[in-house]
């Protein structure tokens, strides 16, 4: 009766590996293949392929937090990294692009939008840094705090 990739073990049923691949699978292995200083490539391909924290649908299960926490993390560690790389080698363009995909997965992330307001000005790109500070503004004062002046971050 089973299409031949479902397999069951009592309560417990999953997916034959060798049978179907998932997106997070496929981000879990990107990550893992990257060396300390992954190249811009390696990490345009995580930052194209990551799309958000995976399992939301089973928030509240033990099996699935830790690996979609630790998947997150290790995403965001990439991708900030890799940012301050393009911020230290004046690499605007591509910062800015790895920031923006960054920010649709995380929106609320400060870090990343002070990244990616730096990466504005460096750029020269007077208009969207302004965007840019206003959204960051609000999220410093949703966190409580005053935030600095655009010339400051």
């Amino acid at each position: 009766l089973s299409p031949g990739y479902v397999e069951q073990d009592a309560e417990m049923v999953w997916l034959d590996q060798q049978l179907t691949d998932s997106r997070s699978r496929y981000c879990h292995g990107v990550i893992r293949s990257m060396p300390a200083n992954p190249t811009p490539e390696q990490v345009w391909q995580l930052v194209t392929s990551y799309r958000g924290r995976f399992a939301l649908d089973f928030a509240y299960e033990d099996w699935a937090g830790s690996f979609r926490d630790s998947l997150h993390a290790s995403y965001l560690r990439i991708v900030e990294d890799a940012i301050r790389s393009d911020i230290k080698s004046g690499q605007f363009e591509r910062g800015i692009s790895v920031a923006e995909h960054a920010l649709d997965v995380e929106p609320d992330s400060d870090e990343l939008q002070a990244a990616l307001l730096r990466l504005y000005r460096f750029a020269g790109v007077h208009a969207a840094a302004a965007e840019q500070y206003t959204h960051y503004s609000a999220t410093m004062r949703q966190l409580g705090v005053d935030p600095p002046g655009i010339e400051d971050v």
